[in-house]
């Protein structure tokens, strides 16, 4: 018998299923062959301050050391290049906003995050800055698919990775837990992203998918040094490459890609930028972002079948939010502390009827 089942391997799945291994509990993942986890299109972003009203991510002083101390140790463990920091800038669009900016940075708990602003053509870039913007500092990507892909190669040569698509009705409670073909486990836990909204014990909870897409374009003109933040952004990656997003649709939950999209997306790129690179499209990315209604994620264990968990709900946030939630997820199923109240399922089945 195993510890955890873990049903996904998109960045929530392999995560947790590296620090789950790590902690001494014994692993095996589940991932189906024919579905790419969105995190496979996402670009990795990490930005702890967000949107117009510059609002830092809850718990941010604690899930960015505990991200970058992570990815910096899986950097080490596998020789290769994950997590890359580059400072960001934020183009503003109107005099809220700037208002807004200005509140921020005389907040000492915004300290370290928000730098100086610059003048309309003071960026020191071919940026299109008509109000000026400022620096953010501590931002930067990871490269999602690389890590996936090095986690995936590790679970393999363990013996501990399964590729199949999950039929709900082969698993089985059992006495000591969960049954799922072959393999006994004492816990499972979904990490399915936005398809949890399928699944029979966990589709209750109040997710609101956002789908989402990408381009990839590749130049051999000067681009910004630094990820470029205006009604759209832009991130310069390796070897010329550049990734511009994102779109946000609601209504449509699929992993199509569509040529409106492309359009807005080329479109903010001559927004963004005054002196338009001669470019390539490399990829066009589409995935569905596993987003809450209340923003925050979904952890925790089942109200009524304890041998079932869930670690999903990241949204846009997975490569900032998902280590120390994860480690959390870890320290709760080996019974050493509470899992934090805030992603905790309970918010959600609390004094509710589940079916």
């Amino acid at each position: 018998m195993i510890d955890v089942l873990v049903i996904g391997q998109g960045l929530a799945g392999s995560l947790l299923s590296w620090q789950l291994s790590r902690s001494g509990q014994s692993v095996v993942i589940v991932a189906d062959p024919d579905g790419a986890p969105t995190s496979r299109t996402a670009a990795g972003l990490v930005n702890p301050v967000t949107g117009q009203r510059l609002v830092k991510t809850a718990n941010v002083d604690r899930l960015l050391p505990r991200a970058v101390a992570l990815y910096r140790e899986l950097e080490h463990y596998f020789d290769t290049p994950f997590f890359h920091e580059r400072e960001m800038l934020r183009l503003f669009r109107s005099e809220k906003e700037q208002q807004v900016y200005e509140k921020r940075r005389n907040d000492p708990a915004y300290s370290g995050y928000l730098g100086e602003r610059f003048e309309p053509g003071q960026s020191g870039a071919s940026l299109i800055d008509h109000m000026g913007g400022f620096r953010q500092f501590r931002t930067g990507y990871l490269d999602t698919n690389a890590l996936i892909d090095a986690l995936g190669d590790y679970f393999r040569q363990q013996d501990d990775y399964r590729e199949a698509r999950i039929d709900y009705s082969e698993l089985q409670q059992t006495r000591d837990g969960i049954r799922w073909r072959e393999i006994e486990a004492r816990r499972v836990i979904f990490c399915e992203g936005y398809l949890a909204i399928e699944n029979p014990w966990f589709n209750w909870l109040p997710f609101q998918p956002a789908k989402g897409e990408i381009l990839t374009l590749q130049s051999d003109g000067t681009l910004p040094s630094e990820i470029i933040n205006g009604a759209k952004w832009l991130l310069p990656t390796t070897a010329g490459e550049f990734k511009l997003g994102a779109t946000y649709q609601w209504d449509l939950l699929d992993v199509t890609p569509t040529d409106e999209a492309k359009q807005t997306l080329l479109d903010a790129l001559s927004q963004l930028l005054s002196k338009l690179p001669e470019y390539t499209l490399v990829h066009h990315g589409a995935g569905v972002r596993p987003a809450t209604q209340d923003r925050m994620p979904f952890v925790g264990m089942h109200p009524e079948i304890s041998a079932m968990g869930i670690f999903n709900g990241f949204g846009s946030k997975g490569s900032l939010m998902i280590p120390w939630y994860a480690e959390r997820l870890v320290h709760y199923l080996k019974g050493d502390e509470a899992l934090p109240q805030e992603v905790d399922i309970k918010r959600i089945s609390s004094g509710k009827a589940i079916g």
